[in-house]
């Protein structure tokens, strides 16, 4: 929760997604970081799942789901996917309507 607390921190770590993306094979799935594979010591009891999202070829952010270790992985992946997804074919459908 202190992380929660201390939204710096956080942002950090998302921030390194968009640094380094995915690989072109990897670019629709989401990653996932188990405990201390987050890089902050008070993750450990953690899980984070993440999606980065684009629009193009360009990289614009990042989803993610912060929760417990025991968490449903396929379901928090899935829906990361999904909901990354959703917000791609969004900025798609702007960009159509500006054509318009």
């Amino acid at each position: 929760m202190r992380v929660m607390g201390e939204k710096n921190r956080l942002a950090v770590l998302l921030a390194d997604e968009l640094k380094h993306p995915q690989d072109e094979k990897r670019s629709h799935r989401s990653r996932v970081r188990i405990g201390a594979e987050s890089g902050l010591p008070e993750l450990r009891s953690a899980s984070l799942v993440t999606h980065v999202y684009r629009h193009g070829d360009q990289v614009l952010g990042v989803l993610g789901v912060l929760g417990s270790k025991r968490m449903e992985y396929s379901k928090m992946m899935s829906l990361v996917d999904y909901v990354s997804g959703l917000v791609e074919t969004r900025l798609r459908e702007w960009d159509l309507e500006g054509v318009k």
